[in-house]
């Protein structure tokens, strides 16, 4: 059953950057797959060692903030672990030569807003962001991609295709396809976005990461106050879980405000909220933008419970985030929806089978935002199935389809992508 008040109830400071999830998703595959195997696959690709040597080297230190390197590097050496790195032992004397991990190099990149969040190597902190990754549902509980994040996957191999040696999969913010994606995935998982929206975009308004001008426990109260008294069963068990949420942030100050700051960290890195001076440390170092100010209008209808997530999601997310990130889009032609859909499928179709339709409207909807036209999933859904009983239908093979989730599964052949 779908929780009609989703939280990310175990978010903790682990989860800050959401460049992290990119890393997790190039590393996941679209088959079967292992918890222990993914998190191998993570660390090796966050924690290789970049030599100085390395022809990636230069590049990587021309690409980096100066301060943020210089900090990066104090605490290099410290992450190592228990284990030896190859290097040392077949080249000696290279432990004379300067390194740094790939993570830190990319966090710390000019590129990347913020470089808080840093990982290390401890088994239990890895496997944090391919944890986020699940609960987002972005990857099954097999640990194979979900398809929403083959979906993020194959625009981050788009760009790495088009970037080369200088990709950086830290880097979110400056990313349309994936701030749009992400804020997707970061909606139907956690209801309090909204919330936070509506209350940080409030005028003359001190907030704190704890106690009694607590952001976060502001957020819960306005949303227990919107739900009202539970009359339904299956509603007073949704309203004590926000219930037993809220008792567990006030156990202790720093809980709340462990709990809080990832929450402002996916902000940042949605581009939602700024950081005074970026990367400062402060009390409450995040201040709204006007881009906030117009999500909190966008999710006045969510916050209100006058709209459902679903609804929104399918019926005017695209045009909302055009708003939002004060983008000049225009709705797109009817006539060019069956065109960018069969491109989109290019992208994301899977190489034997049928491709669930709603991811290959979702990139189609991504790809117009980027060409400054708005379409809706629901609307290219409705364009590909009106499409069947034409003839520019003769490409597409349906299988299954099913009324109450809207959803079916398609096969478009080569001739349309061209």
């Amino acid at each position: 059953m779908t929780s009609e008040y989703p939280l990310l109830r175990s978010l903790d400071p682990y989860h800050q950057r959401l460049g992290y999830l990119n890393g997790v998703l190039l590393c996941a595959v679209r088959g079967l797959d292992s918890r222990e195997a993914l998190v191998a696959r993570f660390y090796d690709m966050m924690f290789e060692r970049i030599y100085e040597s390395d022809p990636r080297w230069a590049s990587m230190i021309r690409d980096a903030n100066p301060s943020a390197l210089a900090e990066a590097k104090k605490t290099a050496s410290s992450k190592v672990g228990s284990e030896v790195d190859a290097r040392d032992v077949l080249m000696p004397g290279s432990a004379a030569e300067q390194w740094m991990f790939a993570h830190d190099f990319w966090r710390v990149s000019q590129r990347v807003y913020s470089s808080k969040g840093g990982l290390t190597p401890e088994p239990d902190k890895v496997s944090r962001p391919v944890e986020l990754a699940k609960w987002l549902g972005l990857l099954l509980p097999t640990y194979e991609l979900a398809e929403e994040g083959v979906v993020i996957r194959a625009f981050l191999e788009e760009t790495r295709g088009a970037e080369g040696e200088m990709f950086n999969p830290m880097v979110v913010r400056s990313s349309l396809p994936l701030r749009l994606l992400y804020l997707r995935s970061l909606l139907a998982a956690e209801c309090l976005f909204p919330n936070l929206a509506f209350l940080l975009g409030k005028p003359h308004t001190e907030h704190a990461t704890r106690g009694s001008d607590g952001l976060l426990r502001a957020a819960i109260a306005d949303l227990l106050g919107l739900i009202g008294m539970p009359n339904r069963p299956d509603e007073i068990l949704e309203t004590q879980r926000v219930l037993e949420f809220n008792e567990t942030i006030l156990k202790s100050a720093s809980t709340e405000e462990n709990y809080l700051r990832p929450r402002m960290e996916i902000l940042v890195d949605m581009g939602l909220l700024d950081r005074e001076g970026a990367n400062k440390s402060k009390s409450f170092p995040w201040q709204p933008n006007e881009c906030l100010s117009r999500a909190a209008a966008e999710w006045s209808g969510l916050r209100a419970r006058t709209e459902s997530i679903s609804a929104y999601l399918d019926h005017r997310f695209f045009g909302s985030m055009a708003k939002v990130y004060g983008l000049v889009a225009r709705p797109i032609h009817p006539q060019k929806i069956l065109g960018l859909f069969c491109a989109a499928y290019e992208l994301v179709g899977r190489e034997f089978g049928f491709t669930p339709a709603r991811t290959v409207a979702t990139v189609a909807c991504v790809k117009a935002l980027q060409q400054s036209q708005v379409a809706e999933v629901a609307q290219v859904m409705e364009a590909v199935q009106s499409a069947a009983a034409h003839e520019e239908g003769r490409h597409l093979q349906f299988s299954g389809g099913s009324r109450f989730d809207d959803e079916f599964l398609i096969r478009v052949d080569p001739a349309a992508m061209y």
